[in-house]
């Protein structure tokens, strides 16, 4: 595993015991990004990119969903962002 500057704390709430610390603070994040998530679903449904019936319902689908991801130290930086991308690309896509 790599560590870079981004990701200096990366090892210390990475230990074993301090995975209930990681777990709370995963869940603050996604409390916190939630609003922020809203507002660019809201956007995104004005211009027709997405129709999503439920944008709080799909902002905490979305964040909470790839939390697990995020927090899995088997792929890089760059997969993660790269798959996250994706999944939330195809979940948002219009019929």
């Amino acid at each position: 595993m790599i560590v870079n500057r981004r990701e200096k704390y990366h090892l210390f709430f990475h230990k074993k015991e301090n995975h209930s610390l990681h777990q709370l603070l995963s869940a603050d994040l996604c409390e916190t990004l939630k609003p922020y998530m809203e507002k660019k679903l809201y956007k995104m449904k004005e211009k027709g990119l997405t129709d999503a019936a439920c944008i709080p319902m799909a902002a905490s689908f979305l964040l909470y969903g790839a939390s697990p991801v995020i927090l899995d130290d088997g792929y890089s930086t760059e997969d993660k962002a790269d798959g996250i991308r994706g999944f939330m690309e195809r979940v948002l896509k219009s019929r």
